[in-house]
This record gives structure tokens, C-alpha cells and sequence, in this order.
């Protein structure tokens, strides 16, 4: 592979953190061997199309949150350059899917060593995410902890307990495959990556390197959602009867409320979704 490489910065992830650590995390990719040059984008948008405008051969090196990942995933899967997601955000939890450090100077020293491999790109009514669509109990607590002053994964577990006050059963139409069916619940997430939240394994049968996507829909009463919950930690959640998984290639919902994926609004339901197989070059 090349060792030519550019690293990408949003300025604004993780409450600046990604920028404060763009100096330290380019001197550790120096240090690897890569001839890298360094871009701060003005925002998300920006950070697509200088992944979109990046050389075939040239490794993007994305610093930021889960939401900036997507979006640079979004431009390589254009310019047929190769990705590298470094943790500079809340969540981070792409880059736990992933398997890198969680420290953005170790993950940058890993890539020396790092291999390319495929992965599969989540689209939804035209915008892409890796990791889960956010609907029902989700959709609420990412709304919360997007206007957190708490700082780190922990912002997602505080509004996920604001979350529950507020959040009844919600009745959902669901589509796999052409299959569809009624449900009433309180959660239902779409997962890519099947990581969300700042460390819980939503969909822990979820892959990236399949073109299928993992449906969890969690039903039962609110007082029991604490339980399933804190099961997300290790996934064992799914062996609980409030839980049921499901696996299509296309999913569609359809009810009231927003979507959020990657710790961002993508959208308000209805959603289609599917994975576009093999679209990213990915170094991890």
C-alpha cells in the first residue's frame, strides 16, 4: 500500500478533542512511516468531499466522531481511496467495531501495521451511517446527549436514563425483505456496525463485512428496559423475551419519529435501508 496519507479533522467532535489531538495523532503517523499531509474540514460536508477528491491511492485518516467516519466513508466509497477511523469523538464506537485502540495516538500507530480489508456502506433514504439506525427509545436519548454538557461515552448513558422517562410504547410497521409485519415496542435499531450509544452491542450479531442488515426490537415495559440495557454491555440482552433479532437485506419502518445514526438526526421515519456491499476500503 501507499504511505502517502491525508488525515481529516473536524474541528468541533468530541467538544474539540479531535482538534486538540490532531498535532500529537500527525506526529504518531509520521512516526509510522506515512508521508502525511493535514486538512481541517469546516464541517461534515466538507470532510466528505475531501475523501471524494483524495487519490485512489492515498490513505484518509479520519479524526472525529462516528458521525465525521461516515461521512469521509462516504467520499472514499467515491474516490476509491482507503479509510482510517481514529477516536476523536463521544461515542467512538465505530472505532470499537473496528477493533483499534480507543486512544487516537495508539490507533495511528497501529495503522503501520494495519490491514485493508472490505467493508460494507449503511444507506438510508440517501444518506450513509455505519453503525445503527437509532429508532423509538434510541432516537430520544442521542437527542438528549447530542445537547449533553457531559463529555465522552458517558453523555450517551445519562440521556439514556432521561430517555426512559419520556418514552412510551410507539407502533411501528417493519419491512424485511418485502415481509411486513406490525409491532408495537419501545426500541428499534438497524444495525450496521451494531455498536451505538458509547459502548453497548445493540446488534451483536451484526457485521460489517456482510451486506446484510441486524434488527433488534426490544418490547415489553419500561421498568424492564434497565436490565436490557446494561445486557447491551456484553450483548446476552437478546436472550431476554423482550428481545427479538431479525437479519434482511432491506428494511424499511414505518411509524412516527426521528432516526438518528451515528450520533446524528439522519431522519424521520418512514426509513428504507440497505447495505451497499463492498463499497469501502478500510486499514484497521
Amino acid at each position: 500500500m501507499t504511505r502517502d496519507a491525508v488525515l481529516v479533522a473536524n474541528p468541533t467532535a468530541g467538544g474539540g478533542r479531535a482538534a486538540a489531538l490532531q498535532p500529537a495523532v500527525l506526529d504518531a503517523l509520521r512516526a509510522g512511516g506515512w508521508a502525511v499531509r493535514s486538512v481541517t474540514s469546516r464541517d461534515g460536508a466538507d470532510a466528505a468531499r475531501i475523501a471524494a477528491e483524495a487519490d485512489p491511492d492515498e490513505l484518509v485518516v479520519s479524526l472525529g466522531g462516528d458521525g465525521m467516519h461516515a461521512l469521509v466513508a462516504s467520499g472514499v466509497a467515491t474516490s476509491g481511496a482507503c479509510l482510517a477511523a481514529l477516536p476523536g469523538g463521544r461515542g467512538d464506537d465505530f472505532v470499537r467495531a473496528i477493533g483499534l485502540p480507543r486512544d487516537p495516538v495508539q490507533a495511528a500507530l497501529t495503522l503501520s501495521v494495519a490491514r485493508e480489508r472490505r467493508i460494507g456502506l449503511g444507506e438510508a433514504d440517501g444518506r450513509t451511517f455505519l453503525g445503527v439506525l437509532s429508532i423509538g427509545f434510541s432516537a430520544r436519548a442521542s437527542r438528549l446527549a447530542h445537547s449533553s454538557r457531559v463529555r465522552g461515552r458517558y453523555a450517551y448513558h445519562v440521556a439514556a436514563v432521561r430517555a426512559l422517562a419520556g418514552v412510551p410504547p410507539q407502533h411501528f410497521s417493519i419491512g424485511l425483505d418485502g415481509r411486513r409485519f406490525d409491532w408495537e415496542g419501545l426500541e428499534l435499531a438497524v444495525g450496521h456496525s451494531g455498536w451505538y450509544g458509547g459502548g453497548l452491542h445493540v446488534c451483536p450479531d451484526a457485521e460489517l463485512t456482510d451486506d446484510v442488515l441486524d434488527v433488534t426490537a426490544i418490547a415489553g415495559h419500561k421498568r424492564a428496559f434497565p436490565a436490557v440495557m446494561t445486557g447491551m454491555f456484553d450483548g446476552t440482552h437478546v436472550r431476554r423475551l423482550e428481545v427479538e433479532t431479525f437479519r434482511a437485506r432491506e428494511v424499511g419502518i414505518d411509524g412516527e419519529g426521528e432516526v438518528w445514526a451515528d450520533g446524528d438526526l439522519l431522519c424521520r421515519l418512514p426509513v428504507q435501508a440497505r447495505v451497499r456491499p463492498d463499497a469501502v476500503r478500510l486499514l484497521a
